[in-house]
């Protein structure tokens, strides 16, 4: 993938994960709630019916699966909402208006038909993934690690945002084990990442990070919607 396009995609994710975390930061120290993810701040917005907040002399306009933020009336930020944990994917348009709103460095960019053809070209050759009309960066192409879980183990804690949930060995996380033996290379750069601590006779004998881009998409089922889900939001 053009080192170019990787630098666009991550500083257009960059701004949109700003943008979001600013607006935890306001509801946090305005309403006193704490919200720990994406999933957690648009259950937030559904519950409270907010259509539009007004953040530090920002204007967050919530729309269908997205949000656009102004400054006066200039467009600072554009997205949808992305997949899994993730705060937003590529929107050919959306990426470009933005980067050129924030006056970034590389003006190829500005160009929403030059991004598509990109888009398109880079899924073609795996490196990118579409999903409900936006693009992703396939984060296993990008290189992966070789993982060694113990076979023999009686629990698992899982360390998520302060949260400390414990499982006693069951099929189900043998199942994930099996469908995890390679995983992204960089998972421990990634946000949103959960710890998994498998346990021995009350010692921790391996440890690895969870996140839900890092691993295939088999085992992200068993994880994420199977085992997590019950205690946190996703």
């Amino acid at each position: 993938m053009d080192k170019d396009f990787e630098l666009a995609v991550c500083k257009y994710y960059e701004i949109v994960k700003e943008k979001c975390e600013s607006l935890i930061k306001h509801i946090k120290l305005y309403s006193n709630i704490t919200l720990l993810n994406k999933f957690e701040l648009l259950s937030y917005l559904r519950r409270n019916k907010i259509s539009n907040y007004q953040c530090d002399g920002y204007s967050y306009y919530f729309h269908g699966c997205g949000c656009t933020v102004f400054f006066d009336e200039l467009i600072i930020a554009d997205w949808d909402f992305g997949f899994r944990s993730l705060w937003c994917g590529i929107d050919s348009y959306k990426m470009s208006l933005t980067l050129k709103n924030n006056n970034y460095s590389n003006t190829i960019f500005y160009d929403s038909s030059f991004i598509r053809e990109l888009c398109e070209k880079y899924t073609l050759q795996g490196e990118l993934i579409l999903y409900k009309n936006q693009y992703y960066i396939s984060l296993l192409k990008k290189g992966t690690i070789n993982t060694s879980f113990p076979d023999i183990y009686d629990e698992l804690i899982i360390n998520y945002y302060g949260k400390e949930i414990i499982l006693v060995k069951t099929k189900e996380i043998d199942r994930f084990i099996r469908k995890s033996r390679e995983i992204y290379k960089d998972i421990d750069k990634l946000d949103n990442t959960c710890l998994l601590r498998f346990r021995y006779k009350n010692k921790d004998i391996y440890k690895v990070f969870y996140n839900d881009m890092a691993y295939p998409d088999s085992a992200v089922e068993i994880m994420t919607h199977r085992i997590l889900k019950p205690y946190i939001s996703v």
